[in-house]
């Protein structure tokens, strides 16, 4: 540690884009509880090209570390951000000769790589790896063998072990995200605000539970419970009374917030927790949530319990419409019918529902995709799908075999954290196949609920658009409308829309879909 011994360090803690920051958030409020100062600044608010930092708002970055003292600055790395990462780091020591930490998704799964610029690494859960590495820095005492953290010294890499998964009754006596407060800051459109970016939304994004009861190919829990193997459960549930609690003190900080997004992998579906909560819920908080689930997950008696709460939407991952795909490529269980079955649960009780769809798959071949389509025309409307391209993260499950079976390569995996952006959902732009655009068309037309499944079942028999299939995108596009006026009439019929924020939302969607 750089000129930090024998003081109180002071951390600054960077999120890459990303405002509900949760790692970052959960932290800072563990180290401002036993009285340490750190703050937070959101470092661009998205995730597209148009949010890839310019030098200026570097210059801001930089000056504001140092007019903050910061002793520890803290940067939460996701792989697609690693080149932005990496550029703000080698300025901050170059310029400011600070500590800089990593932590985050991309340094849990690469953190020899992530040392290569990083002084210290954080893998997997950083309370209190965190806390105990200011409290021995104060204390001038060694850092090296601080469970959780890697270090170089001397040249060498220093792994030090994994510490056990915090469990219920350590989450529980975690202090509350820390948000609102002075210690705040923004920094987007090359200008510097003071406060936090949540004020600027209408929603919060709590967490119920840690982990996921699934280890799917193509996501970062696969590696963790790998990472995590022999330190404990990894799905931890957080008590009903503690995420209502949560939820309200939240509310006193942030008045507008007008709806729940809980951010869980899996939302908790244990009937004993799910009545407790219901009850809680709606006693404390009342208003509308939207979580994310699972087809087995969903049952009857659950959902109903949900909705009296104040559960609106429910979302949760098909990834793939054809059964061979989800369970040879993806590596999850669950049947067709499975999914009807859920669908139908969601649709008797008056319940929007989103499904993630994981399109240009590489593994797809075209009997799967002629299965996908079939079952998405068997699905009963209206629905929605959440479209997002396959993406080939470092020593994901998914990626390993790619890279064995020659359908991605090292250079296009590298590319991932080359370019200072994530598309979280589908783009348009991405060059890919014709046959991609053409069966991805079909996929989305699918669930639009103007459009008639004869008319999708005709336009994929048809050769023409299947070897132009451009023509087929500015259908979807244009299809948006009649689909968006559909949505907001049904949300409006069930008063979770008033007519002014409907037209709001509608031109900004318009646009962004159809541009």
């Amino acid at each position: 540690m750089q000129n930090v011994q024998n003081k109180k360090p002071v951390t600054t803690f960077i999120s890459l884009g990303d405002i509900r920051a949760a790692g970052i958030r959960a932290i800072s409020a563990v180290l401002r509880d036993k009285g340490w100062d750190s703050n937070i600044v959101t470092y661009k608010l998205g995730y597209s090209k148009d949010d890839i930092p310019t030098a200026s708002e570097e210059d801001l970055l930089v000056r504001l570390l140092k007019d903050l003292n910061t002793d520890i600055a803290a940067v939460s790395v996701k792989t697609p951000f690693l080149k932005t990462a990496e550029k703000i780091t080698r300025r901050i020591k170059d310029e400011l000769g600070i500590t800089v930490v990593w932590g985050g998704s991309h340094p849990t799964i690469m953190p020899e790589e992530s040392l290569s610029c990083a002084d210290v690494v954080c893998v997997g859960e950083g309370e209190y790896p965190f806390l105990e590495l200011l409290e021995r820095t104060a204390n001038g005492e060694s850092i090296y063998d601080i469970k959780n953290l890697w270090h170089r010294r001397n040249g060498e890499l220093v792994r030090n072990s994994i510490r056990p998964l915090l469990q219920t009754k350590d989450l529980d006596a975690l202090p509350f995200p820390d948000c609102g407060g002075e210690n705040k800051y923004v920094i987007n459109n090359e200008r510097l605000t003071r406060g936090d970016c949540l004020n600027t939304v209408f929603e919060y994004y709590p967490m119920a539970s840690r982990g996921c009861p699934y280890s799917c190919s193509f996501c970062i829990n696969g590696v963790l419970r790998d990472i995590y193997r022999g330190s404990g459960p990894f799905v931890r549930l957080r008590s009903p009374e503690k995420v209502v609690d949560e939820i309200a003190g939240i509310l006193e900080i942030f008045p507008s917030v007008r709806r729940i997004r809980f951010q869980d992998e899996v939302f908790p579906w244990r009937m004993d927790w799910i009545q407790k909560f219901g009850e809680e819920y709606k006693t404390r908080i009342g208003l509308p949530f939207l979580c994310t689930s699972h087809p087995s997950a969903i049952r009857e008696g659950v959902i109903k319990i949900l909705k009296k709460a104040g559960l609106i939407v429910v979302g949760f991952g098909m990834q793939s419409p054809s059964e061979r795909v989800r369970k040879e490529v993806f590596h999850r269980a669950e049947t067709n019918d499975t999914i009807l079955k859920s669908i139908e649960i969601l649709h008797r009780n008056r319940l929007e529902g989103f499904y993630d769809i994981i399109l240009d798959n590489p593994f797809e071949t075209e009997p799967d995709k002629k299965e996908g389509l079939d079952f998405l025309l068997k699905i009963p409307k209206p629905y929605n799908i959440s479209a997002f391209g396959l993406k080939f993260f470092p020593t994901y499950k998914i990626t390993l075999e790619g890279l064995d079976k020659g359908l991605t390569s090292e250079t296009e995996v590298k590319s991932l954290g080359s370019q200072g952006y994530f598309e979280m959902s589908y783009n348009w732009y991405t060059p890919r196949r014709r046959e991609d655009v053409f069966w991805n068309c079909l996929y989305l037309l699918a669930a639009r609920s103007a459009v008639p499944a004869f008319l999708v079942r005709a336009i994929s028999k048809a050769q023409p658009l299947k070897k132009h299939p451009q023509l087929l995108v500015w259908t979807v596009k244009l299809s948006w409308l009649p689909e968006l006026l559909i949505i907001g009439a049904r949300r409006l019929a069930r008063g979770q829309l008033n007519p002014v924020n409907l037209l709001k939302v509608g031109v900004s969607r318009i646009l962004k879909r159809t541009i």
